[in-house]
């Protein structure tokens, strides 16, 4: 089942505020799409309006192209799983998971057999076979995880909605479940939205990540997308480490205020101006300048380095260029980077210093 918002707004009720801000967005069938961004950026608030549990003051949900405004979260076949796993205690796992199914209406509700094999299928999919007949206090945090994750699948949802639902596992388990679940959205086909602060998971798991900040959506596509052509200083930043370097603008040219930074071609105007670029897009110019980098660990092609310019140092993780361990009397290429300067934000490209080209 496809997902479409178009211009969802929802105020706060006690202040007005926009919780969620004019959002839109098109999740196509069968498809895994994340939703990231600091805390506060709207992106459980917009997961619950998509599931029929919060309303909103104007746009419209469409699932599958038809719109679910006013339609309650009982109708629109949506599985949503919380943080906090919100089992029931003194139910058994195998209870827990049928439970949907149990309270169905009479004429609807499936014979007792269909549903304890129904409750095998799912116990066999999470990969809990046998552990039907415990609680939830006897299980770990990745196995009741995935109790809930079956009592959602249960009632058989074609959209599945995650509020962080790694938040409570330990890092090791984390890591475990994310390529388990991306498994089950495969085998399931399902359409599935996920909420989390960690751009990493987001990455691995999602085909979309679609970032959110003060409730809008700032930007959305692939992560690699995100990465490397970020749409404004606040997604460069989320999206991977970043250098940032103050300076000015004069005659189309960034210099940096740090010494034995390379200026740069800069397409905006005169005046302040903050570069950003990835650590790892920085090059070491020998020969240009006077600052002196120092090896202190190696990886493969890539170095974490301590750089002194003038007063100021830096930690930066770079490819080690040929035979420089450590580089004396170098600069530092960061042509690479993009530059903010007002609401403008652009591309950079190198000026080749002494006539002689800088790249590599």
């Amino acid at each position: 089942m496809s997902v479409q918002l178009e211009q969802i707004t929802r105020l706060n009720p006690g202040n007005g505020r926009p919780i969620v801000d004019g959002a839109s967005l098109a999740v196509a069938d069968g498809s895994f799409t994340a939703l990231v961004g600091p805390s506060g950026a709207g992106k459980t608030s917009l997961l619950r309006i998509i599931a029929g549990l919060d309303p909103h003051n104007s746009g419209h949900v469409l699932i599958d192209g038809t719109r679910m405004d006013g339609v309650g979260a009982a109708a629109r076949n949506i599985g949503f799983v919380f943080q906090h796993y919100a089992l029931f205690a003194h139910m058994s796992v195998a209870a827990n998971i049928g439970f949907g199914l149990s309270i169905r209406p009479r004429g609807s509700r499936p014979r007792r057999d269909a549903i304890a094999r129904r409750v095998e299928d799912l116990l066999d999919l999470m990969q809990l076979s046998g552990l039907g007949g415990r609680y939830p206090h006897e299980l770990s945090g990745g196995q009741r995880q995935r109790v809930a994750l079956a009592r959602t699948l249960a009632t058989g949802p074609r959209v599945l909605l995650l509020d962080e639902p790694f938040g409570a596992l330990d890092p090791l388990v984390r890591r475990q479940i994310r390529s388990w679940l991306r498994d089950v959205h495969e085998k399931l086909g399902l359409t599935t939205i996920l909420v989390t602060h960690d751009r990493q998971e987001a990455s691995e798991l999602a085909d979309m990540v679609v970032l959110m900040h003060h409730g809008r959506i700032v930007q959305a596509g692939t992560p690699q997308a995100l990465e490397d052509t970020p749409a404004d200083p606040f997604t460069m930043a989320f999206t991977g480490d970043v250098v940032r370097l103050d300076g000015r603008v004069e005659n189309s040219i960034f210099t940096p205020d740090l010494p034995d930074v390379l200026p740069v071609a800069a397409p905006v105007a005169a005046g302040p101006a903050e570069l950003l670029v990835r650590p790892i897009d920085i090059r070491l110019r020998p020969g240009y300048g006077q600052a002196t980098a120092t090896l202190r660990q190696a990886r493969g092609p890539l170095g974490l380095y301590t750089i002194h310019l003038g007063t100021q140092t830096l930690q930066v993780e770079t490819l080690i260029p040929p035979d420089a361990a450590p580089v004396a009397h170098c600069a530092l290429d960061v042509s690479a980077g993009r530059l903010a300067r007002g609401a403008a934000w652009a591309t950079v490209t190198s000026l080749p210093p002494s006539g002689e080209s800088v790249h590599a």
